[in-house]
């Protein structure tokens, strides 16, 4: 289906940002410091596509661990190279370090059309039944510089502007920033904020958003503030579950509906992003999908005793992350009349139940689980 065209959507809004830099050196400089970037994620396979000035339409690709990163400038520098594309995963929110976590949350202060809301409350995390889409990609045409613009009107979100105009009134290059409409607001702001205040010599413009706010798939899909995470500091996992099931705080779901975005009620969990794992094709599956569904060995639904089980069975395997621990052990619930999830965390091994609601839903379904001699942390 058509949804969007050189980073504008249908609905006008934009994900593509242009970073407007005087020289191909410092076009290098500012790639180095992008991949060093914190919220970059080092655990991601980095891939480049590039062509060839005698061959412009042949485009070639290599992938890079993030160790081998340095080999990238031996192709940046290659004065054959015309095109040169730059793909890398960010890291996914469960993930990031406290003070990148921070400065996000610091960055929603500027958010235009932000919710004031969001600015209160107390664990935010993204929907747990919307994965967004962290890869993001620098693309710069290298075989001669960009022609001279001199009535450009900036638009979208600005850092720099008088050096961008600047830049643009001779001759330069134009690094276009791709985050797509599954990435986040504040992981584009960070990056533009940071490559903006380290290279006052370069200006951006760009991400246009279509309604206000820049959430809710207007502009990007993906919002730091969808839901509330409550940890239970329990390792008696099956019991609170049922505990919290026999006073009817929560009631059990499974996906429905022609895209799994619908919810139905069920009498056992059902893992959101496995319930169709029986029928992966085993050829096309890589090594984490493997182990996951050679552990489930077809079971589609867990009473409390054998969700627990499957819990302490995951954790045993070194190979999953945090974030494919969450994935892997999110069942869908309703709170009162709201969707709602219930997963785990896995700190240094030690197993914490989560309860992901929505925000106006947490004061009072904390105030429950306290009623109900449930041990919720404070703050």
């Amino acid at each position: 289906m058509f949804t969007y065209w050189q980073g504008y959507e249908i609905d006008g809004s934009s994900t593509a940002y242009n970073l407007i830099v005087p020289t191909r050196e410092l076009a290098l400089e500012v790639l180095r410091y992008f991949l060093a970037l914190k919220i970059i994620d080092r655990e991601a396979e980095i891939w480049l596509s590039f062509s060839k000035v005698n061959d412009p339409n042949k485009c070639q690709k290599k992938n890079f661990s993030y160790a081998a990163s340095g080999e990238i400038d031996d192709f940046f520098l290659n004065p054959e190279l015309n095109y040169f594309q730059l793909d890398v995963s960010c890291v996914h929110p469960k993930r990031l370090y406290p003070q990148v976590r921070e400065e996000l949350f610091q960055l929603t202060k500027t958010r235009p059309g932000r919710e004031e809301s969001s600015l209160q409350y107390k664990n935010p995390t993204i929907s747990p039944f919307y994965a967004p889409n962290l890869e993001v990609s620098l693309e710069i045409y290298l075989g001669k510089p960009d022609v001279v613009i001199d009535d450009y009107q900036t638009e979208g979100l600005i850092f720099n502007e008088a050096v961008l105009l600047k830049n643009l009134s001779q001759p330069h290059f134009t690094i276009e920033l791709v985050c797509g409409p599954a990435f986040i607001y504040e992981y584009a702001a960070y990056i533009n904020t940071k490559l903006a205040a380290r290279f006052p010599e370069i200006g951006i413009d760009g991400g246009i958003d279509c309604a206000g706010g820049f959430v809710a798939g207007c502009t990007y899909a993906s919002n730091l503030y969808d839901y509330e995470r409550i940890t239970i500091n329990t390792t008696a996992i099956a019991t609170t579950i049922k505990d919290l099931l026999q006073q009817e705080l929560l009631q059990f779901q499974k996906p429905s509906g022609k895209y799994g975005r619908e919810f139905a009620a069920c009498e056992n969990l059902v893992l959101y992003y496995l319930d169709h794992a029986a029928d992966w094709d085993e050829l096309n599956l890589e090594g984490k999908e493997q182990i996951i569904k050679g552990i489930l060995a077809g079971k589609q639904e867990f009473t409390p005793e054998e969700y627990q089980a499957l819990v302490e069975k995951i954790t045993t395997i070194t190979l999953f992350n945090k974030v494919d621990f969450m994935h892997y052990t999110t069942c869908a619930l309703k709170v009162g009349q709201q969707p709602a999830a219930l997963t785990c965390s896995n700190e240094a091994g030690q197993i914490c139940l989560e309860i992901l609601v929505k925000p106006e839903l947490r004061e009072e379904f904390e105030q429950q689980l306290r009623l109900a001699n449930i041990i919720v942390p404070e703050g």
